[in-house]
């Protein structure tokens, strides 16, 4: 990640500079655009002087002056410099001084001879400041995707994988609506302004959170079923109710969401831009989870998907409660099942017998350690006593991992090592792995679907939880920006 941080940021410093030599390349200069739809003037090709039959008027001399004009079919560009700070209107009028532009630009030259357009809230050099920023989203997007798909397995066993993938489809599509936005620009900048252009790159995020919302309805069905379920085939376990309430919260904040904006705000100007404002922050800080949540899946999806070399030394099966009289659940029999098929599979291949070290304590309400059940039924599938070493000490993940790695050091601590769970479980399963220093692949059993809304949830959870800092540091920065952008186009 530090790597990451370090091309960023060289990458923030080269646009930095990027918008400064543009600035001082465009000099004091901007470009004011009025209407030619009446065809007064013929179109040409590219800029040109002045021509005689133009007469632009303003309203203050010595603050600007016209230098060169491009005609177009249904526009008139109009290429101004900075004299001396001050204020002037700027129109077009006829022999007669008929307004004949049928608007009017009120232009400001500030201190350094920047010229500012108070109409479309242009200034000199904007679209380079654009240009940067979309070029900036895409850089960070390519930085991270990048990252994600070269690095080890069990590297992506990690929040930061979660984040990395959430932040990247977030700058992706940032990219994506600067571009867009530029490229109507460019197309048409008398119709399709930089006022017009900032305000499109503000409602980015609104257009995201509303292209994704049957993902979210869908995901959020999937979820309520997924609870019921649980609620049928296990205890009822306080996070499986709590469970049906997490996706009735992300129906009714889309909902709430919607609502602002397709709502008319009446009252003043002010409580008008601090009403979009808000709808414009709410709808960036519920995209920003929705990635959060789309990477979680991504994260658990590549994690399931990932296919280990048939070199390992050990094969970690880990546990869960059986029946009472000893025989597996469906649950851990398919863990089992899937340890005992890759251990045949490197067996057949490599001709390599691996150690396959089932981990599981004894429960309160458990007549044996998970362990002890666990062996039993590797070794009635055929798998070699010697082949077979127990940990049957641990109570929860962790300590599967944290025991199993303590037996394994004691044998060869350059072990290669897979540890086998069910398919959902595999991701979280890795990530504890990883905080117990084993380091180890992944691989997993199948299991019902509704297993599955739960898993992915817990993970975009698990990454709020573990990284407030940072979650709060992004949504701050996400608010300014999102603020920043709706004041900038409606003042």
């Amino acid at each position: 990640m530090k790597k990451i941080s370090i091309e960023i940021g060289i990458i923030t410093l080269l646009l930095a500079i990027f918008c400064f030599v543009s600035r001082i390349a465009v000099g004091n200069t901007l470009t004011v655009y009025f209407g030619n739809e009446a065809g007064y003037f013929a179109p040409t090709n590219g800029w040109i002087d002045i021509p005689e039959d133009m007469h632009i008027m303003l309203s203050r001399a010595g603050v600007v002056e016209a230098e060169k004009v491009k005609i177009k079919k249904d526009y008139i560009a109009i290429k101004v410099s900075a004299i001396a700070p001050g204020q002037t209107d700027i129109s077009l009028v006829d022999e007669n001084g008929e307004d004949i532009s049928r608007s009017l630009m009120f232009l400001i030259v500030k201190d350094n001879m920047t010229v500012f357009n108070e109409v479309t809230r242009d200034f000199t050099g904007l679209v380079f400041y654009i240009i940067a920023t979309g070029i900036l989203y895409a850089a960070v997007c390519i930085i991270l995707l990048r990252w994600f798909f070269k690095s080890n397995i069990t590297d992506v066993y990690s929040y930061n994988a979660i984040f990395v993938v959430g932040l990247s489809i977030l700058t992706g599509g940032s990219a994506m609506s600067v571009l867009h936005s530029l490229i109507l620009l460019f197309n048409n900048p008398y119709y399709f302004g930089v006022s017009n252009a900032l305000q499109s790159i503000a409602a980015g995020a609104t257009r995201s959170m509303i292209y994704l919302t049957p993902f979210m309805l869908v995901f959020s069905v999937a979820m309520i079923i997924s609870n019921i379920e649980l609620l049928r085939h296990e205890s009822r376990r306080v996070r499986n109710v709590l469970g049906l309430l997490i996706p009735l919260a992300l129906i009714l904040g889309e909902a709430f969401v919607l609502f602002i904006l397709t709502r008319d705000h009446a009252g003043s100007f002010e409580e008008v831009r601090f009403i979009i404002a808000i709808s414009y922050v709410l709808c960036a800080i519920y995209l920003y989870f929705e990635c959060i949540l789309i990477a979680s899946i991504i994260c658990a999806v590549r994690a399931v998907r990932h296919k280990p070399a048939y070199d390992k030394d050990y094969i970690l099966i880990l546990g869960c409660a059986f029946r009472k009289d000893g025989t597996l659940t469906p649950l851990l029999k398919g863990r089992c099942d899937r340890a005992i098929e890759f251990w045949e599979e490197q067996k057949e291949k490599t001709g390599k017998e691996a150690v396959i070290i089932p981990s599981g304590g004894q429960g309160k309400d458990e007549s044996m350690p998970e362990a002890e059940a666990m062996a039993r039924y590797v070794l009635s599938k055929g798998i070699p006593e010697e082949c077979v070493m127990k940990e049957d000490q641990s109570k929860n993940t962790y300590q599967n991992m944290e025991f199993s790695k303590k037996l394994i050091d004691g044998k060869n601590p350059d072990a290669k090592v897979i540890f086998s769970t069910t398919n959902y479980h595999v991701f979280r399963s890795g990530l504890w792995s990883n905080l117990a220093g084993l380091h180890a692949e992944g691989i997993g059993g199948k299991t019902k679907w509704w297993f599955w809304p739960n898993a992915f949830m817990r993970e975009c959870i698990g990454l709020v939880a573990n990284r407030v800092k940072m979650e709060v540091f992004l949504l701050i920065i996400v608010m300014a920006t999102y603020v920043a952008l709706t004041y900038l186009t409606m003042n």
